[in-house]
């Protein structure tokens, strides 16, 4: 594992960011960082959480709201 693959690995599950702010922070798309992380054995978020997450960070409003 390199060291890029540890930062996406730290970002996502540590500090809660989203594949798409992985990608945009490290100037890569998404599908990358979905790879990497498969890859690697974690399992992503399901859209359910991944929302949620969107929501407490302020980067989404609620769709019902």
């Amino acid at each position: 594992m390199n060291k890029e693959e540890k930062t996406i690995l730290d970002l996502y599950e540590k500090k809660q960011y989203s594949t798409y702010e992985i990608a945009e922070k490290l100037k890569t798309y998404p599908n990358k960082i979905r790879r990497v992380l498969k890859r690697n054995g974690i399992e992503l978020r399901t859209s359910k959480d991944a929302q949620q997450n969107a929501l407490k960070k302020g980067r989404a409003t609620h769709p019902t709201k």
